[in-house]
């Protein structure tokens, strides 16, 4: 039989301090695997008319020649009111994004992938000469990517920035696409 260990106040003071430690060192990485959002926000100036690159990003046909180094080709599902259903055929694969006209200044996509859902709010602002193009993201990982979530927001930030805020801006401001999108746009709306 094992006698019961005495404890001296110096022990119980140290066991505390451990304790205490440990929950100071765990409290973070509790709180990364908890929080699986990644809020992250890309802002540019763009030499054009807010409304030529809010059309633009507007027009899923647009999307392949817009984003080409992430979307293969997009296709309208169905619309209903301010609510655009589309199917994208992404690097990865199809996924569906649901796009919301919110405001002359703003539209939401809603996008479905395997790593992660995502809210991206995209908001077409005036500015001087041109216009301020800003790119909210709401990045909701899944399981098991989201113990990753302290080291992916400069990820995300920099995949926002080369993949879909720089070609925005190289089309809106090249005289070539405006021509190309304004016909574009034009065939859209006799579109039923």
């Amino acid at each position: 039989m094992i006698a019961p260990t005495k404890w001296s106040l110096k022990g119980w003071i140290w066991l505390a301090l451990a304790i205490l430690l440990c929950a100071l060192l765990l409290r973070p990485i509790l709180q990364v695997v908890r929080s699986d959002m990644i809020l992250a926000v890309v802002s540019e100036h763009v030499n054009a008319p807010a409304d030529r690159v809010r059309a633009l990003y507007q027009n899923p046909d647009n999307w392949p020649r817009l984003f080409p180094a992430t979307i293969r080709s997009a296709r309208v599902v169905r619309r209903e009111g301010d609510t655009t259903v589309v199917e994208v055929d992404h690097v990865e694969g199809k996924v569906m994004n649901i796009l919301r006209d919110i405001s002359i200044t703003r539209i939401d996509l809603v996008e479905f992938k395997r790593r992660y859902d995502a809210r991206f709010v995209n908001e077409f602002i005036p500015e001087g000469e041109g216009m301020r193009y800003r790119l909210t993201a709401s990045v909701r990982l899944k399981w098991p990517y989201r113990l990753t979530g302290p080291f992916v927001k400069p990820l995300v930030v920099a995949r926002m920035r080369r993949y879909v805020v720089e070609p925005l801006k190289v089309a809106a401001e090249s005289e070539h696409y405006r021509r190309e999108s304004r016909d574009a746009a034009l065939n859209h709306t006799r579109d039923p």
